[in-house]
């Protein structure tokens, strides 16, 4: 049994109804978990955005990226401590052919110092989310906060460029041959750069805070 089924398992648990009640909730038949458990398909690796969302765990953990199993928090919350303005630059659309992303807006938002990680606020930007290719995880006018940087480990939620110009943000995933982009959205299909395409791509940063206005 690969990790990923293992903790999907561990977050339906033994309770009577409850995998029911997670395809009631994901829009699935009433025997999908059960047809994972046997082996018969793969359709959860389909679903952990969701899988996570509705546990309440981290989407990373749910993946065997990270031991970390607690989600990480996603709004502001009270104040604490310092307060670090960030400027804000274009829109990064979730999806593709989105803006290109040093157009700078003049605004800046402002958050708690904690919430930058220990990264340099000099060296972090934010935008707003176009598109919902990062729903539920990243919803259409929410806020990232991108530390930029030029390596991003695989699986994580990475700003990158693409067609020389275009911001999009997505899982980013490197390979000898190829960069995939993956979307949290199982209805938006990834992107797969190769060859001449790669001259064209650079990766912009990586996401390490999110806004969400209406939490």
């Amino acid at each position: 049994m690969d990790i990923i089924l293992k903790r999907v398992l561990e977050c339906v648990g033994n309770k009577h109804g409850a995998k029911k009640d997670l395809c009631d909730h994901i829009g699935l038949k009433s025997n999908a978990v059960t047809e994972w458990e046997k082996g018969r398909n793969k359709g959860y690796r389909l679903y952990l955005p969701q899988i996570a969302g509705y546990y309440g765990v981290s989407l990373d953990w749910l993946s065997g990226l990270s031991d970390e199993k607690e989600k990480p928090s996603l709004d502001l919350g009270e104040p604490i401590g310092d307060i670090t303005g960030i400027p804000i630059i274009a829109s990064v659309k979730a999806g593709y052919d989105g803006l290109a992303v040093e157009d700078d807006t003049g605004e800046f938002v402002q958050i708690p110092s904690v919430m930058l990680r220990g990264h340099s606020a000099s060296n972090c930007r934010a935008m707003h989310i176009r598109g919902d290719s990062m729903y539920p995880n990243m919803k259409d006018g929410d806020i990232v906060v991108v530390h930029i940087q030029q390596e991003v480990e695989n699986g994580k939620v990475a700003v990158c460029i693409v067609n020389g110009d275009e911001g999009t943000i997505k899982r980013f995933f490197r390979y000898p041959d190829r960069v995939e982009l993956w979307p949290d959205n199982p209805n938006v299909p990834k992107m797969i750069l190769r060859g001449e395409q790669l001259e064209s791509f650079h990766l912009y940063g990586q996401a390490i805070a999110l806004i969400r206005e209406d939490l």
